[in-house]
């Protein structure tokens, strides 16, 4: 049985993760605040961290459901899943060497 969207809250399985993301949005904001405004070095890796969490936040969401999709059996979105965290993680890595 399904849970109610008129319930206004996440189902209890979901519950880790829609607080993760709802402090990572927070944090992004704050971080965009700092970065916008603070002088010198402070602000520009204010401005860095929230790049790489505005990056790393959906990417964790992605892998949380592949890891949720493989236990349940589904392998055809759990690896699709996968590859698409293994594509952000190769990129990411590139960018580093460049």
């Amino acid at each position: 049985m399904t849970a109610s969207v008129s319930g206004g809250g996440a189902p209890a399985r979901h519950r880790g993760l829609a607080l993760a993301l709802r402090v990572a949005s927070w944090v992004t904001l704050v971080l965009a605040v700092v970065g916008a405004t603070a002088p010198g070095d402070a602000g520009e890796a204010a401005a860095q961290a929230m790049v790489v969490l505005l990056i790393a936040a959906p990417t964790g969401r992605v892998a949380w459901l592949a890891v949720r999709w493989l236990r349940k059996g589904d392998r055809r979105y759990g690896l699709r899943a996968l590859l698409l965290v293994s594509v952000v993680a190769v990129t990411g890595v590139a960018s580093l060497l460049v």
